[in-house]
C-alpha cells in the first residue's frame, strides 16, 4: 500500500531540530526500483547499516506528506532528494484530453544530505 518515510535533522549534539515526514505508495516504489538499484550500483554502496528503526515522536510530526514522485541527485559527497506530488485527478484529466495537457506537480520538499546517507535511504527502501 505505501511506505512510511521519515528525515530528522540533528545538530552536533545528537539534538533532534526538525522533522519531516511523507509517504511513498509502494506502487511508484515498484516502478522506481531498478532505476534507483542502477543507480546505487553506479555510486555505491554505503559503507555502514541503515538504523530503521528511528521515528520521530509523535508529536514531531505535524503532517505526513503524500509525495509521488522523488528525484535524486548529487554532487561529489553531496546529495538531494526533490519531493513532488500530483493529483490523480489531474493525471485523469489530462488522459481524457485531446491536447497534450501537461501535469503539475507540486513541490513538497528538497533533502539536503551527504551521498552516503542517500546510498543508505535507497537500501533502506530496497534492500540494495
Amino acid at each position: 500500500m505505501a511506505t512510511a518515510v521519515h528525515f530528522g535533522l540533528f545538530n552536533n549534539d545528537d539534538e533532534l531540530l526538525a522533522t519531516y515526514s511523507c509517504v511513498l505508495f509502494n506502487e511508484y516504489l515498484d516502478r522506481c526500483k531498478k532505476e534507483w538499484l542502477d543507480y546505487l550500483g553506479k555510486i555505491g554502496t554505503p559503507k555502514a547499516a541503515l538504523e530503521t528503526s528511528w521515528r520521530p515522536s509523535a508529536s514531531r510530526i505535524s503532517r505526513i506528506e503524500p509525495v509521488t514522485a522523488w528525484f535524486l541527485a548529487r554532487n561529489g559527497d553531496e546529495a538531494e532528494i526533490r519531493c513532488y506530488t500530483h493529483s490523480l485527478g489531474d493525471v485523469l484529466s489530462a488522459g481524457r484530453s485531446e491536447s497534450r495537457e501537461k501535469i503539475r506537480a507540486y513541490p513538497t520538499a528538497l533533502l539536503k544530505s551527504s551521498l552516503e546517507t542517500q546510498k543508505l535511504l535507497i537500501v533502506g527502501l530496497f534492500g540494495g
